[in-house]
């Protein structure tokens, strides 16, 4: 199995996870109104763009054999 290939289902591995520890967070946030409000990024197209990377470069790499 190639890099590319193995990278694929680590990525979305630690992609869930973060997109879970985020929206445990802002459920938190959301019983403490007090805590102010901060900007995070998306998981959720930061892992899919990360994954859509990683398939151009698994398709350019088995094209290239």
């Amino acid at each position: 199995m190639c890099m590319f290939c193995a990278a694929i289902p680590a990525v979305v591995a630690v992609g869930a996870n973060v997109h879970r520890k985020q929206q445990d967070q802002i459920q938190a946030e959301q019983t403490d109104a007090d805590t102010p409000k901060k900007i995070v990024l998306p998981a959720v197209p930061l892992t899919v763009l990360a994954v859509a990377g990683l398939l151009v470069g698994s398709i350019t790499y088995h094209s290239s054999l």
